[in-house]
């Protein structure tokens, strides 16, 4: 139930925890919000500086996305490579729209280091989000 390299929830764990809370969502006509999150051009980090690299940008995601949880209820997993979801039961979009953003900037203020250019050599995410 635990992704190896990041001890966030992994796939398995995640469509268990999504589908529970969709269907209780629904019954108590509360608001659920999803978010999917994925490393911009990850491929790059991996070729040019390799896997351990990559393995070590994978885990300070990984934390940052931990850390940036505050209620218990809410989820966080890694679904497979450089993809990860967070699910915010009782959030509605504009909530969750506000926490992503801010996911989203103190990620790209850790200054992680990337070799692609469109990214001005820091590594960033792009966050799309249902409610």
């Amino acid at each position: 139930m635990l992704d190896p390299l990041t001890q966030l929830a992994n796939r398995r764990s995640f469509d268990s925890f999504l589908k529970g809370n969709v269907s209780a969502s629904r019954a108590a006509q509360v608001n659920l919000s999803l978010a999917l999150i994925d490393i911009d051009q990850f491929k790059v980090v991996n070729d040019v500086l390799g896997h351990a690299y990559g393995d070590r940008c994978l885990k300070e995601i990984a934390d940052a996305l931990r850390t940036s949880l505050r209620r218990k209820s809410d989820f966080v997993a890694r679904l497979g490579g450089e993809e990860f979801a967070i699910i915010l039961p009782k959030t509605d979009a504009d909530a969750s729209l506000l926490l992503c953003e801010k996911l989203r900037e103190s990620i790209q203020d850790k200054g992680i280091y990337h070799p692609g250019v469109a990214t001005g050599n820091v590594l960033t995410v792009s966050i799309g989000i249902a409610a």
